[in-house]
């Protein structure tokens, strides 16, 4: 990949107007990303588990703010999320656009849940009568073996088998190996969670996958001092975290604490998952990027930057050198090298004014990264600027001083972010 020269970029009533050669001081140019997609949030629920109030919901909304994400798309949510979302679209909050779904199916529970936040099925009927309505937003479906009713193959397959809904459907495996078993035979195209069961490349070709690295890997922080340790981390790098959630994330609720036998098998698990996660390669161009923000422990934008630590930690032994897996697919339409190409809507890459020291190889793993931030999760969330910077489309873009394709912790932390062209994070640019 090589830098272009540098371009000015237009803005005009929150869509790119132009895109052209920069007559001014190229040494005063930036470097220029889409705006990030999160495609698992949940809002309602802050990292203690707790139900958000509205001004640790306006903090959280900040966060994703601050770490690049222009959109997200909100999971298990109420229909107070619409009222937020007006508020962020006539520019009263600060946030990203929110993209909710449908409420999500599960297993029929003892205990009574809101009908608002989730579906519970308990036979094929039912679950039949709720799929024929006309829903309009994605829905996901969490697929759990435990006691009660779940969707048996037949069920699956006929339902995969309906192209032209089933791209809005999601299936969540939760790394169940029997789950992910059914979502491999009947070949089900968007998978949540990690892929816990043996697979040939013919049964991956085709998946969206969102592994959710993070949730798993805060299950293996579940006692106080381990948190503790990982919360320091937090402060040291974000100035936001320090200032927003360093005193309420001092006290560890009693009820995440795990035992140690079980921290020792969340570790484990821990491990199969990264395992599994590192040797699909066939994955890689199509993956989601999701951070399970309102899971345990898993706080918004930060539990983004734990989710792309993970994925450049056990991407980085992609081949620097010589053809990659991912490098042979090159050629191909899909390929995330190929989606640089497109990813500013031209057939030239847009790189702003490369800075001499930050000149060097862009690790794989962070190109990867990249289209699953923007492209893959914004197409996939249905967000305006498609995760890309193109004229005609919506101005939502990230912007740094230094290349933060080269330098390592940088990809999340952008000095400026902007939403339909208005300045939503950051100190503006000209």
């Amino acid at each position: 990949m090589e830098f272009s020269e540098s371009k000015d970029i237009w803005v005009d009533r929150g869509k790119i107007s132009k895109i052209q050669s920069s007559s001014h001081d190229k040494s005063q140019a930036s470097y220029v990303l889409p705006g990030f997609c999160d495609a698992y949030v949940t809002l309602g629920l802050n990292a203690w588990g707790g139900q958000a109030g509205v001004d640790g919901l306006k903090v959280a909304l900040q966060s994703f703010l601050v770490h690049g994400f222009t959109n997200i798309e909100s999971i298990g949510d109420g229909p107070w999320i619409q009222k937020v979302q007006g508020f962020i679209e006539k520019n009263q909050w600060k946030g990203p656009l929110i993209h909710q779904t449908a409420a999500p199916i599960i297993t029929k529970q003892k205990e009574e849940i809101s009908s608002s936040l989730y579906k519970s099925i308990s036979s094929d009927k039912e679950l039949e009568n709720y799929l024929s309505l006309n829903l309009g937003r994605r829905l996901h479906i969490f697929h759990r073996n435990e006691e009660g009713y779940i969707p048996d193959l037949r069920t699956l397959y006929k339902l995969r088998a309906d192209q032209a809904r089933s791209y809005h459907w999601a299936l969540h495996t939760f790394a169940d190996p029997f789950s992910s078993r059914e979502a491999l035979a009947t070949e089900w195209q968007t998978i949540f969670h990690p892929i816990h069961a043996d697979a040939s490349n013919f049964q991956l070709k085709k998946i969206r996958w969102a592994p959710l690295m993070s949730v798993y890997f805060f299950q293996t922080k579940r006692t106080e001092k381990l948190w503790l340790e990982q919360r320091n981390e937090f402060i040291k790098r974000s100035p936001f975290f320090q200032i927003s959630y360093e005193e309420i994330s001092k006290a560890f609720p009693e009820a995440f604490s795990f035992s140690e036998d079980d921290l020792s098998l969340a570790k484990q698990d821990l491990q199969e998952y990264l395992t599994e996660f590192r040797s699909r390669p066939i994955l890689y161009e199509r993956m989601l990027f999701a951070s399970g923000s309102g899971y345990p422990l898993v706080y918004p934008g930060m539990g983004a930057w734990k989710e792309v630590q993970i994925w450049e930690e056990f991407l980085s032994d992609l081949k620097e050198d010589g053809k990659s897996p991912i490098e042979e697919q090159n050629e191909k339409e899909d390929s995330p090298f190929a989606f640089w190409k497109n990813l500013f809507g031209s057939e030239e890459v847009l790189e702003i004014a490369p800075i001499r020291k930050d000149i060097g190889k862009i690790p794989h793993a962070r190109k990867i990264l990249v289209k699953a931030l923007t492209k893959n999760s914004c197409e996939f969330v249905q967000a305006s600027h498609q995760g890309r910077i193109a004229v005609g489309l919506d101005a939502n873009f990230n912007i740094y001083k230094r290349n933060p394709l080269a330098l390592k912790d940088l990809l999340l932390f952008p000095d400026s972010v902007y939403q339909r062209g208005n300045l939503v994070s950051g100190k503006p640019v000209k």
